[in-house]
């Protein structure tokens, strides 16, 4: 339990820690029958406001961290949901509120791709694997979240906003 404990900082660490260009997706996947998205901002936004910055410890690992320990609480537990693993897709919205209408529509593309996802031409892994999420927690602010719960209800995508 510790050692997966510790596994589990050491990847959130290496996946959010660097500031990095908004094109990245930078995001934590854990697969499962059932997946959840969530929409956190683990960076700030950058100084031109088109990059992340630096990492939101407080605000921003911990919903990430929260998350997860439920995700790890209710797969422990054989009587909530027996037979049934939830898996996880984490995006970072950079604090940008732009950022996290883009980052929503990486849960779209994963919607609407077939098979086992998305084929590149140079034979690389696509990003945009098929693994839709049945429901999307997150966004940090009123504003953000119903920009994101429009954008999903299109496509009858549960949203549930956690603000402060």
């Amino acid at each position: 339990m510790l050692i997966q404990q510790i596994c589990s900082q050491i990847i959130l660490i290496k996946l959010f820690f660097n500031s990095s260009p908004v094109l990245s997706v930078r995001q934590v996947f854990l697969s499962g029958d059932i997946i959840l998205g969530g929409l956190f901002p683990v960076h700030e936004a950058g100084r031109n406001g088109s990059e992340c910055g630096i990492l939101k410890a407080a605000q921003g690992v911990q919903r990430v961290q929260a998350m997860l320990y439920a995700l790890e609480q209710v797969n422990n537990d054989d009587t909530i949901l027996p037979g049934v693993v939830i898996g996880a897709q984490i995006l970072d919205t950079c604090s940008i509120d732009s950022h996290a209408l883009e980052q929503t529509l990486v849960f779209i593309k994963t919607m609407m791709s077939s098979g086992s996802g998305i084929y590149c031409s140079d034979g690389s892994k696509p990003i945009y694997q098929h693994h839709p999420v049945a429901a999307v927690i997150g966004a940090a602010s009123s504003q953000v979240s119903v920009m994101v719960a429009s954008m999903l209800q299109l496509f009858k995508v549960n949203f549930h906003a956690c603000l402060h």
